[in-house]
């Protein structure tokens, strides 16, 4: 019997079907906007990486 999958898989898997989606767009779009576009993309996904990297939290007491 098939388990259901856990959400993180699922968001994972989301998120990466919405960026592929965003790059197909960008990439249809002509002159400044696509470059404009790519660059903010370029930007969020090196965000998402730092916020999701494995090195530890700061917190606060």
């Amino acid at each position: 019997m098939n388990e259901p999958r856990t959400p993180p898989e699922d968001v994972a898997e989301n998120a990466a079907s919405a960026a592929s989606q965003l790059d197909a767009k960008v990439a249809s779009l002509a002159h400044w906007r696509g470059k404009i576009l790519a660059s903010v993309h370029a930007l969020i996904r090196a965000a998402v990486a730092l916020n999701t990297s494995t090195t530890p939290q700061r917190t606060t007491t």
